[in-house]
């Protein structure tokens, strides 16, 4: 219990910290300020805002210390910002008990020898503040050699995309690279090159070529989103559908090699497809535009939202999130608890029910006869009913969403027999049931 609150005040650092850099640069801005006549009246505040700096770097500091016990953390970023706040926190103090106290009373400190200590404080700040993002985000986040880095041209023409240079890459740059680079790698893997992906981390090989099922990356992006070994992690974006099916084709189709051309291999009218959406290649191009792409598969949704509609979703507290836009498609999460609402926004939900593509209900205590809306969301496609009292009847209750994949009934009363039934759904491949440490996949 002790260590879980431990854990949890050490993650109120990235807030805190923030504190002590608003005071220093208000009080290094009021000093500057105070050399004008008409703002003479400054000095009077600059006493009580080194107290109020002093305070707010020992917060910032005592909690970045909680956080840092969580280990994970590359040694040296750690020690350099760990020294720096330190070195920053004593500085503070030293200028506040100069300023607080009799001291200056005492002694006439020259206008120089204060606004020099005061802009020792901003640039200590500056240094500490950049060593944090270091830790966070990698050294090379904010570097001279970001600055001078070359991007790949933007291809002209479909059959000038390579999968892996135009497709692969930019996408795992954008959804992993925050954890997994060269100067931050968590878990010991960067997602940097095809070398670092095929050497993995410390689970093994994130990328296996020619074999998506023993290739670890795969593994993460596929578990249920509760799981604790889901990727990303903490709250980021999740992998899209196609850019899973993006990942999936190039591990196995394409053996995981680079300076593979859109088309070049077996079974590409998808990858195409995805590409066209991506650099916005249309028709005249001979590929898919992105309108069709979407209306292609999801023929039934309307063209127009209600937008009032989703107003009163988020009103009541849902978490409404926009996974496409043409045709606009939606993942809607009931935060646990939160039966009332459900009921309470069964006309809203019925009027955005066929643009559902992901809803996660649970832990909110809903039976079958409670959940009797989701039979209009014909192009639902993942569902979450865990931590529910539903049991076997929810088979009679799913059978007409021919477009579900995924269902989550981990901790529910659906029984073995049930789960048998729920097997026959047409479109159901991967059933989650924690309780059981299984997933059944078919």
């Amino acid at each position: 219990m002790l260590l879980d609150i431990s854990n949890f005040l050490g993650r109120l650092h990235p807030v805190l910290v923030h504190l002590p850099i608003g005071f220093l640069v208000v009080l290094a801005a009021f000093d500057l300020f105070s050399y004008s006549k008409r703002f003479k009246y400054l000095q009077a505040v600059l006493p009580l805002l080194t107290l109020f700096s002093f305070v707010a770097a020992v917060l910032a500091a005592v909690f970045g210390y909680l956080l840092s016990l969580e280990g994970d953390y590359p040694q040296q970023l750690l020690a350099n910002h760990r020294n720096g706040g330190w070195l920053l926190l004593i500085s503070t103090g030293c200028i506040a008990v100069i300023f607080y106290t009799s001291l200056r009373k005492r002694r006439h400190i020259p206008p120089v020898f204060q606004s020099s200590g005061f802009l020792l404080l901003l640039f200590l700040t500056v240094y500490v503040g950049h060593q944090g993002g270091n830790l966070t985000h990698g050294e090379d986040y904010l570097s001279w050699d970001l600055l001078q880095e070359k991007k790949r041209p933007r291809p002209d023409s479909l059959s000038a995309v390579l999968v892996y240079e135009d497709l692969i890459q930019p996408l795992l740059i954008k959804r992993c690279s925050q954890c997994h680079r060269d100067s931050k790698r968590k878990g010991q893997l960067s997602v940097r090159t095809i070398a670092d992906l095929i050497k993995g981390g410390k689970t093994g090989p994130a990328v296996v070529p020619g074999k998506p099922g023993e290739s670890e990356l795969m593994h993460r992006i596929l578990l249920d989103p509760s799981d604790k070994k889901f990727m990303p992690t903490d709250g980021k974006t999740p992998l899209t559908k196609d850019e899973t099916a993006l990942l999936n084709w190039w591990i196995e189709k394409g053996k995981a090699a680079v300076e593979i051309q859109v088309g070049s291999l077996p079974d590409t009218s998808k990858i195409r497809q995805i590409a066209a959406v991506t650099f916005g290649f249309g028709q005249t191009s001979g590929t898919f535009s992105q309108a069709e792409s979407g209306r292609s598969k999801y023929t039934d949704v309307p063209v127009q939202i209600d937008t009032l509609a989703i107003r009163q979703l988020r009103k009541e507290g849902f978490y409404v999130r926009i996974l496409l836009h043409d045709p606009v498609l939606l993942d809607i999460t009931l935060p646990p608890g939160h039966q009332g609402a459900w009921l309470s926004a069964e006309q809203a939900f019925g009027k955005l029910a066929k643009h559902v593509l992901w809803l996660n209900l649970s832990s909110s205590n809903l039976n079958e006869q409670h959940l009797k809306g989701i039979i209009a969301c014909s192009n639902l496609e993942k569902l979450r009913l865990d931590k529910n009292p539903v049991g076997d009847s929810l088979y009679v209750l799913l059978k007409p969403l021919h477009h579900l994949e995924a269902l989550n009934i981990s901790e529910t009363s659906v029984t073995a027999a049930g789960e048998e039934l729920l097997q026959q759904l047409p479109g159901l491949k991967r059933i989650y049931r924690r309780q059981t440490g299984v997933r059944t996949q078919f």
